[in-house]
C-alpha cells in the first residue's frame, strides 16, 4: 500500500502550540497569582479587622496598602525585593525547561525571601 506524503500530512496530529508554551503555563499561572498578590491585597495583616473588607483601600491608606505601595510611598523599600524576584521568575519563565530556567526560577524565588 502506498501513501502520498499529503494524505500522511492530514492524518497527522496537529500541533497547535509551540513546544515550551504548555510546559511553562503552570509557571505564568504562579507569576500571575503572585503578581496579583502583591497588588490587590493589603500587605500586612489587618489587625482587629478582616483583611478583606479593606481591599478597597489597597491604594490610599497606608494600614491597608498593598506591597507596592508600601515600598513605593510609605517607607518599606525592602519590600521591592518581592517585585524584583518575580520579575527575575518571569525571565525564567519566558525560557524553555532546562538548567537556565531553573536557576532563574530558583534565583528569583530566593530573591523574592530576602
Amino acid at each position: 500500500m502506498v501513501v502520498s506524503a499529503a494524505a500522511a500530512a492530514a492524518h497527522a496530529t496537529p500541533r497547535t502550540r509551540a513546544p515550551g508554551a504548555s510546559v511553562n503555563r503552570p509557571l505564568w499561572v504562579w507569576l500571575a497569582m503572585g503578581v496579583l498578590g502583591y497588588l490587590v491585597f493589603p500587605w500586612y495583616a489587618q489587625q482587629d479587622a478582616n483583611g478583606l473588607l479593606a481591599v478597597g483601600q489597597v491604594f490610599s491608606s497606608e494600614q491597608a496598602a498593598n506591597g507596592l505601595m508600601q515600598a513605593a510611598l510609605f517607607g518599606r523599600p525592602w519590600l521591592w525585593l518581592g517585585l524584583a524576584g518575580l520579575a527575575v521568575a518571569g525571565l525564567g519563565a519566558c525560557l524553555p525547561a532546562g538548567r537556565k530556567q531553573g536557576t532563574l526560577l530558583v534565583a528569583g524565588g530566593a530573591l523574592g525571601l530576602a
